[in-house]
C-alpha cells in the first residue's frame, strides 16, 4: 500500500512538472548553421520543401517587431535591414530582388498578430462566444512588457484601430 501511495504522490509531481515546448522552441531548435534553400512564386510566396519551415521562422520574427508601431510603414528602415539580415543569414536567398517579398510576408504576419492580439486578448469577442479562456498575452508572448501592452491595449481601444 504504501508502494502504490509514493507512486501516486511522485506521479503527481512528475505531472505539474511538465511543461509546454514555448514560444521559443523553434529558434533552439534551427541552431545548426546550415543554410536552407527557399524559393519563390511569381507572387513573392514561398514554395518548395522548406517552405513551412521559412513561414514559421517568418512568424517568430513578425512577433518581435514591437506592437505598438501603427503599421508596416513606421517600422524604421534600421530594423526592417536587420530584419532582412536575419532571414538572409538563416537562408539561402540568391536573388537580392526578393527583399522585398520577404519584408512584405513579415509585414503581412506582423498585421495579423496584432489582429490576433486585438481580437482574442483585447476585445475578447470571440473567446466569449467559444467560451474559451486564454492565458495573459504576457506570459504567453515574453516579448510584450506590461508597458508595451498596456500601450497596445490604449490604442487599440481608441477606436481608431478596427478588426475586419
Amino acid at each position: 500500500m504504501e508502494v502504490e501511495g509514493s507512486l501516486s504522490t511522485n506521479n503527481q509531481d512528475f505531472c505539474h512538472t511538465l511543461r509546454s515546448r514555448g514560444t521559443t522552441a523553434r529558434l533552439k531548435a534551427n541552431n545548426n548553421k546550415e543554410l536552407k534553400f527557399i524559393e519563390f512564386d511569381d507572387k513573392g510566396r514561398p514554395i518548395g520543401p522548406w517552405r513551412d519551415k521559412f513561414s514559421c521562422d517568418i512568424g517568430v520574427i513578425a512577433r518581435n517587431i514591437k506592437i505598438t508601431i501603427e503599421d508596416w510603414s513606421k517600422v524604421p528602415d534600421g530594423e526592417k535591414e536587420s530584419i532582412w539580415l536575419d532571414v538572409k543569414n538563416k537562408w539561402n536567398i540568391t536573388d537580392v530582388g526578393k527583399r522585398k517579398a520577404v519584408l512584405s510576408y513579415v509585414s503581412l504576419l506582423f498585421k495579423d498578430f496584432k489582429t490576433y492580439l486585438t481580437v482574442f486578448f483585447v476585445y475578447k469577442t470571440i473567446n466569449q462566444r467559444r467560451k474559451v479562456s486564454l492565458d495573459d498575452p504576457l506570459s504567453i508572448y515574453p516579448q510584450i512588457t506590461k508597458e508595451v501592452w498596456e500601450e497596445f491595449v490604449r490604442q487599440r481601444m481608441d477606436g481608431n484601430i478596427q478588426v475586419r
